[in-house]
């Protein structure tokens, strides 16, 4: 696993979470159409179709140990999917973006868990003051209460959010010997294959609109997993997890465009929180510089070298 100190794996995250938010809207439009199973499958269906050209600019040797490794998460991923759209079905957007942004902290902790990765404080406090910013959001959704099916939806959307913190952290662990384009590719394929049966079983017939609407939305996941799947790849998971927190923006730009979903005052003060978590946790640290040997130029191979 690489380590890089620079701007690219924020930015990459930075646009992920732009792509994956349009498409979380364009699935929500789509499951109005058609059945939960058939949208989710023609999501994976048109991305997988996107992704192969992509993967073979640039194959990679597909061993044994990465086609297994990858299929496992390929069956994460499709349950994941389900669970999200599913929520994003029955409850409106804003509140499953909410909900989702407790991936950041599923995402530290399993990173530490499973990676051994650190938890700078710095991190910790982002991660602590943005899930405040996420209890405040709540507490002006719920106010009116929820019914079951959208009881339903909650849980799922908190699956969905420890779903996504697995594959995120899984997709770094595997990093060292799998390219991006590798993962993200063999994940949509196995999500694919697995909801094909499923999705057989409910489908409506498609029209030019819905069609449509499903290349999109495969265009917008193929080329958000790959952003993010490079960005986790190069820096570590608990720092780049709490950049998901953005994703709160888009949502209710999308509602308020797509759905007139207008933000409550809660919502507001949410997002403001969630934002002063964002420049926390991302806000350069400072190295002083106490004698000549940390004032040294960087060798070759090092952050900020030649090699």
């Amino acid at each position: 696993m690489r380590t890089e100190t620079g701007l690219a794996p924020i930015a990459l995250v930075v646009l992920a979470v732009a792509l994956l938010s349009a498409m979380d809207a364009g699935m929500k439009v789509q499951t109005q159409y058609l059945p939960l199973m058939q949208a989710v499958w023609l999501r994976y269906a048109t991305a997988s179709l996107i992704l192969i050209p992509v993967f073979l600019a640039r194959p990679q040797r597909l061993t044994l140990r990465t086609l297994r490794a990858n299929a496992v998460r390929g069956a994460i991923v499709a349950a994941t999917a389900l669970s999200f759209f599913y929520a994003i079905s029955v409850l409106p957007l804003a509140l499953v973006v909410a909900i989702a942004f407790v991936a950041p902290f599923f995402i530290a902790l399993l990173g530490a868990l499973l990676l051994g990765e650190p938890i700078e404080p710095r991190v910790a406090i982002g991660i602590g003051v943005g899930f405040l910013g996420i209890l405040v959001i709540l507490g002006g959704e719920l106010r009116i209460g929820l019914t079951a099916e959208q009881m339903l939806g909650f849980l799922a959307a908190v699956a969905g959010a420890f779903g996504y913190a697995l594959v995120a952290v899984m997709i770094r662990q595997q990093s060292s010997s799998d390219r991006a384009t590798t993962m993200v590719l063999l994940q949509t394929v196995t999500a694919g294959l697995i909801l094909t049966a499923p999705a057989a079983v409910v489908w409506a017939p498609l029209d030019g609109a819905t069609l449509a609407l499903g290349v999109g939305i495969g265009f917008l996941g193929a080329f958000g997993q790959l952003a993010i799947a490079a960005g986790f790849a190069r820096a570590p998971a608990a720092k780049l997890g709490v950049i998901e927190y953005t994703s709160f923006i888009w949502a209710t730009l999308f509602g308020l465009i797509l759905f007139a979903e207008v933000p409550k005052l809660e919502t507001v003060a949410g997002a403001a929180i969630i934002v002063a978590a964002c420049l926390t946790a991302l806000r350069p640290a400072k190295v002083p510089l106490t004698g000549r040997a940390t004032a040294r130029a960087p060798r070759p191979g090092e952050p900020g070298g030649s090699g």
